[in-house]
């Protein structure tokens, strides 16, 4: 097959739903911009589509906690723009990927990563005019604190000094901590991205698994066909450390603040179910079509004709290669679909076109598998016994920086 190109959804649409959301369009100079990207309803469960399905939607309650403080977490996308005359889009990407190195040579979990992440943010909205010299000082204050707020073993505030080459002392970090705190008026505790992704990538894992299970004939080899992100073994291992640099170079770019964390993860989620489905030559699907029980069902028809023709007329094996490959990803489109609108609380996939337009071009990141550093640290078997905590050590991808600093560049010249 071909190199992978990213699709948009196979959904007839306006062009104006792929369009980016902008402060114009937005009115930046008033204060419902949270409530117009963040805003969301918590839904009513829908007992009876679960038992039709055969899945059962878990961490309801935990689900619906984040929905609900998306909006009260939320930061100003427009801060940089609009309160931040010394700081640049390209500082704050440097910042983020600085960050992101120090989590992963600490060790720390990418919760604590994307805790300070939060703050940088948060502060960025809440206090005009940051000082280009003590811009690091915050970030390095925001992984001071967040690893205090999440870590078991957290490094000492001398650890946190000598990552920046001591530029700046211990009663600096404690100075600005203290005002960090007060800007955010001690809500140190925000959704972040990455509680959406984690339990979104063990709640698709759950959610395949059960589509499987239902089909009159399983596949033998699960571990190739099955696009699971969290299970122990290489397949998943790639696929979630891959979507997780996506995610991670995604977020250097101040833009993906438009978004909320749940779109932003619905996207992400799709394109890279998309790519894996494609880079496994849909086989999941293909399979579904030959072990149909019943041979005369329409499914069945659909598929002999796309493959062989139809009466008169027949394609060719170009044809109906990629015929199929377009039947196949709007399989895909309707599966994600489905699972998207239970478990994400997205209605129509439509609500995901703009992040996923946000996020198409991330993907074009060269990614990293090697193992990461927490492995030099800790034993081995201790990591094969906890797969779960091996997955939540940040990692770093020293592509990051130039990879957004061409992303911003080419953004500006458009």
């Amino acid at each position: 097959m071909d190199s992978y190109q990213v699709p948009r959804p196979i959904v007839d649409v306006e062009e104006d739903a792929f369009e980016e959301v902008t402060p114009a369009r937005l009115g930046k100079g008033s204060g419902s911009f949270v409530r117009e990207i963040h805003e969301a309803e918590v839904p009513e469960e829908a007992e009876a589509e679960e038992e039709e399905s055969g899945w059962k939607l878990r961490d309801k309650p935990y689900i619906y906690s984040l929905l609900e403080k998306e909006t009260e977490y939320a930061c100003n996308p427009f801060s940089l723009q609009l309160h931040q005359p010394n700081v640049t889009p390209l500082m704050r990407a440097i910042l983020l990927d600085w960050m992101m190195e120090v989590c992963s040579e600490f060790t720390l979990k990418r919760e604590s990563y994307y805790l300070a992440v939060s703050y940088v943010d948060r502060y960025l909205s809440a206090c005009p005019g940051v000082k280009k010299e003590e811009f690091q000082l915050l970030g390095l204050t925001a992984m001071f604190v967040a690893a205090k707020a999440e870590e078991i073993c957290n490094p000492k505030i001398a650890d946190f000094a000598r990552s920046a080459d001591n530029g700046y002392s211990q009663s600096q970090i404690k100075a600005m901590e203290l005002r960090l705190l007060r800007s955010l008026s001690w809500r140190m505790f925000p959704p972040t991205v990455f509680n959406w992704l984690n339990l979104s990538m063990s709640l698709w894992d759950e959610f395949l698994s059960s589509y499987i299970s239902r089909l009159p004939a399983p596949p033998a080899s699960l571990e190739e066909v099955l696009i699971h992100f969290k299970q122990p073994n290489q397949h998943s291992y790639k696929r979630y450390r891959e979507t997780m640099q996506v995610l991670d170079v995604a977020y250097l770019d101040s833009g993906v603040l438009r978004y909320s964390p749940r779109h932003i993860v619905a996207g992400l989620l799709y394109l890279m179910v998309s790519k894996y489905f494609y880079e496994s030559e849909y086989r999941l699907f293909a399979h579904i079509s030959v072990s149909d029980e019943s041979g005369d069902s329409e499914v069945h028809k659909d598929s002999l004709a796309v493959v062989f023709g139809d009466g008169n007329w027949a394609l060719s094996p170009e044809e109906a290669s990629e015929a199929a490959a377009l039947k196949h990803a709007k399989e895909v489109q309707e599966l994600f679909g489905e699972f998207s609108r239970r478990a994400l609380e997205v209605r129509n996939i439509e609500e995901i076109y703009p992040s996923v337009a946000f996020l198409h071009g991330c993907m074009e990141l060269e990614v990293v598998v090697e193992l990461p550093v927490v492995c030099k640290v800790l034993p081995k078997a201790k990591l094969e016994s906890h797969y779960e905590d091996f997955l939540a050590f940040q990692t770093h991808n020293s592509c990051n920086v130039p990879f957004v600093s061409l992303r911003l560049k080419t953004e500006r010249g458009r």
